[in-house]
């Protein structure tokens, strides 16, 4: 990543492995529907062979798991004195961005489980023409009021600056 003259990295990071836990528990319920129903059949009478729910949850769960990990892995939030950026992808990328002096607001976003795991999402809205590119949210962010107050204290350092700039 390039920064700008006189651009400095306030914060960098991924999502937090904490944050995959919900997606790993939903999916791993998901893939464990074959072996229950076979299971079911066998204890019904039928003559199923086990070994294919087993290998059906054990190949899913790999899925999973792989797929988990690379999510996580391939999701990059770059917060400088400058620019909020998100970039996703392996094969193909996509990168969003908005000029930290366009921010005006700023949300937490904590479901049960992510409060028990001190996870969350960090959304912010910026002022834009176009209504698409006007929210970026940061997802799987560990201690995201942390995160928030950073933020807050640098737009708040830019609008000082600005202001300052504006009565010279």
């Amino acid at each position: 990543m390039r920064l700008l003259e006189g651009e400095d990295v306030i914060w960098q990071g991924n999502p937090t492995w904490r944050s995959t836990v919900s997606f790993y528990f939903k999916w791993t319920l998901l893939i464990l529907i074959p072996l229950v129903v076979i299971i079911g059949a066998k204890s019904a009478g039928q003559d199923w062979p086990l070994w294919i729910g087993i290998v059906v949850f054990l190949g899913g769960f790999a899925l999973i798991l792989a797929v988990g990990w690379l999510r996580r892995h391939f999701t990059r939030y770059t917060i400088t004195s400058k620019h909020l950026m998100i970039r996703t992808g392996i094969l193909s990328r996509h990168e969003n961005s908005a000029s930290l002096d366009r921010v005006q607001n700023i949300r937490v976003v904590q479901s049960p489980i992510d409060r028990l795991l001190k996870t969350g999402a960090v959304d912010f809205d910026t002022a834009s023409g176009d209504a698409s590119d006007a929210e970026l949210r940061f997802i799987g962010i560990d201690r995201p009021r942390d995160l928030r107050d950073e933020i807050l204290a640098a737009v708040e350092k830019i609008r000082t600056a600005d202001r300052q700039g504006g009565l010279a």
